[in-house]
């Protein structure tokens, strides 16, 4: 699963609060944010807000918490091109055309230039 598929997931979402967590999401992608501000925003986010339904909220959490666990654990073992996949970022990173440009995408993805 990439982060693509987690927006998706959450837009198709009938629940505002959990609409807006793919908003959020696709924003951290347009951003120079890195990983770790990701992680904290979207922790933050489930911990202050309030789905009424716990059923609901755990299925939603659940995919994040899977994401994060599975994804963002393993990034340290990734290539460069398996973090552009992960993260939606292959088409932002294809664009780019100088170096500075895309040491800011090396360092979102807290990867070594």
């Amino acid at each position: 699963m990439n982060i693509d598929d987690v927006i998706q997931l959450y837009e198709n979402e009938n629940n505002p609060i959990v609409k807006q967590i793919a908003l959020i999401i696709n924003d951290w992608k347009l951003s120079d944010n890195d990983i770790d501000d990701l992680v904290f925003v979207i922790e933050k986010y489930f911990g202050n807000t309030w789905i009424e339904d716990e059923k609901e909220y755990k299925k939603n959490y659940r995919i994040w918490t899977d994401f994060k666990n599975t994804e963002i654990v393993s990034l340290p073992g990734m290539t460069m091109n398996e973090r552009l996949w992960i993260f939606g970022l292959i088409d932002r990173f294809d664009q780019l055309k100088s170096d500075a440009e895309k040491a800011i995408i090396y360092k979102k993805l807290k990867a070594k230039i």
